[in-house]
């Protein structure tokens, strides 16, 4: 499908040497042992493993795009969270309790797709300056923007049936998903840039990755629900991401000093981006510019 336009299968892999040693790892408060490797056995779950959250970031692009990325750290925590309570609790909520499939290998946990079993549950975007009437300074913008993510939730609860895109102008081919394919990221595709890391996962790991097992969801922030949040990235990358865009521009002012304060359930910490979204046209900032240089 021409690489779905955009490189869509590009992702992020990290590899991960999987211990047989009893370990104990904590999820949102909740504590689980993982006992010996697995023997070949069926699995009910898409969802591998899960892993806690241990950051977030927030920060914007040129286009006033703004980028809350949530991550996990493989060896801050250890080992993934793949059986016990915790898990099940994940993969309950997420609803995905009917997968069919067969693990054959014997001397190895089943570790991919492995998604954040944390969620945002407040995210708040204000600025310094006035937007528009209804919006003055300080109050909130959420509003104002929309939210695009991939995520694996649909595919789920479409009974994990594939995305099947509606024709050439399909939001999946949105420019958009290109903030997916950073340099961290690898070409999946085949079609340049391959990287035999993937290989590796897929021979391992028994995984292999299919990024039409990732919806797009493109909806007003202000509608945006818990379960949005849910099975968000491509599952073998160290996190998840998703986009804030600007419905419109600033009615009034037109450079703005944004502080997002983002909090996640379970992980004891709120996180604030600061930055300036910049909404004047490249005549007003030339202009600024020079007014700048001869000291006005």
């Amino acid at each position: 499908m021409d690489s779905l336009k955009f490189g869509f299968s590009k992702i992020g892999t990290i590899i991960v040497a999987v211990s047989a040693a009893i370990c104990m790892v904590s999820c949102y408060g909740c504590e689980t042992y993982l006992g010996p490797q697995p023997k070949p056995h069926e699995y009910k779950s898409y969802t591998a493993s899960v892993m806690t959250m241990t950051w977030a970031s927030v920060h914007a692009r040129e286009n006033n795009d703004i980028i809350v990325e949530l991550n996990y750290n493989w060896e801050g925590m250890g080992l993934p969270i793949m059986s016990g309570k915790c898990f099940d609790e994940c993969i309950g909520r997420f609803g995905d309790t009917s997968y069919v499939g067969y693990w054959d290998h014997d001397d190895m946990f089943r570790a991919y797709p492995c998604f954040n079993g944390g969620y945002p549950n407040m995210i708040e975007i204000k600025s310094d300056k006035d937007w528009d009437a209804e919006h003055p300074a300080g109050s909130l913008l959420n509003d104002l923007f929309d939210y695009y993510a991939l995520s694996a939730y649909p595919f789920v609860k479409a009974g994990y049936e594939p995305y099947v895109p509606s024709g050439d102008d399909d939001v999946i081919y949105d420019p958009i998903w290109q903030y997916y394919y950073e340099d961290r990221y690898y070409d999946m595709s085949g079609s340049g840039g391959y990287d035999e890391k993937f290989d590796e996962v897929k021979e391992y790991y028994g995984y292999e990755y299919n990024p039409l097992e990732r919806y797009p969801v493109v909806k007003p922030f202000g509608d945006v629900e818990e379960s949005d949040y849910y099975m968000l990235g491509t599952g073998i990358s160290d996190g998840a991401m998703f986009i804030l865009r600007p419905r419109t521009g600033p009615e009034i002012e037109k450079w703005h000093n944004i502080k997002v304060r983002v909090a996640v359930t379970g992980v004891q910490f709120v996180n604030q981006g600061d930055f300036v979204l910049d909404f004047r046209d490249e005549a007003e900032k030339s202009g600024n510019q020079a007014a700048a240089r001869h000291g006005r």
